[in-house]
């Protein structure tokens, strides 16, 4: 679902395995590629999406097939351990229609999984799955998951917010992992991750040379406000 926290999960995930420029290496080593997945399944755009992404120059005038030789060479050359696709679902237009080159797509990313032989990671809200179901190759390949709802009362939450908290890096100290302060949280964001950090790390913006810190204090009035606005109903009174 939008709002869920997919993306911030997986760029968190991208940030702990940095790729490195080291001089003695022949080519930058970097484990992981992160791309989202072309509008309408445009293969041109996923290979120069992950040449980009590892910093590789090619002409604009190459070819696909030229595109596609140089990507494969060059994530074998930078020792590329896993890509990530992320909105997946993007693939499938947003009323469902199937185009012919999302079946190309779906071709070259099983072309390009035997012959790295590499894990692949593709993420994006439930039509994603719809995606998957269209190839059996495709869909016995890959094991699906979905991201729960959080809530107040799982230590996992209590455990979330304290990395949020220690991320602000603010010389206050903050408090986020109090029941009414997680109860807040929850209630307002519905549970979705993609909510919950970005009420925190606004917040925390707004703290930099004010009150250096986050709690409830901050969070309430700000939010409260917020979210009263979007509430509000924007058409014209008929009075």
């Amino acid at each position: 679902e939008t709002g869920n926290g997919k993306t911030f999960l997986l760029s968190e995930f991208l940030c702990r395995y940095p790729g490195s420029d080291s001089a003695a290496a022949e080519a930058l080593e970097m484990p992981i590629v992160m791309v989202q997945a072309p509008p309408k399944g445009n293969l041109r755009l996923l290979y120069t999406a992950i040449l980009d992404k590892l910093h590789v120059v090619y002409s604009k005038r190459s070819s696909n097939a030229d595109l596609f030789d140089l990507c494969l060479k060059m994530v074998r050359a930078c020792k590329v351990k896993l890509i990530i696709i992320d909105e997946f679902h993007t693939l499938v237009s947003s009323r469902g229609i199937i185009r012919d080159s999302v079946w190309d797509f779906l071709d070259m990313l099983k072309y390009i999984l035997n012959e790295l032989k590499i894990p692949m990671v593709c993420a994006g809200i439930p039509l994603a799955e719809k995606v998957a179901k269209l190839d059996d190759q495709i869909w016995d390949r890959f094991e699906f998951g979905h991201l729960p709802l959080w809530k107040a009362n799982a230590q996992s939450t209590v455990n979330l917010l304290k990395s949020l908290e220690t991320s602000l890096e603010l010389s206050g100290v903050s408090d986020l992992t109090s029941l009414e302060t997680r109860k807040y949280l929850i209630n307002m964001s519905k549970g979705h991750l993609g909510r919950i950090t970005r009420m925190v790390r606004e917040c925390g913006h707004r703290a930099v040379g004010n009150s250096e810190r986050v709690t409830l204090a901050e969070l309430k009035p700000y939010w409260d406000k917020e979210f009263a606005k979007k509430a509000r109903p924007t058409g014209k009174s008929d009075i």
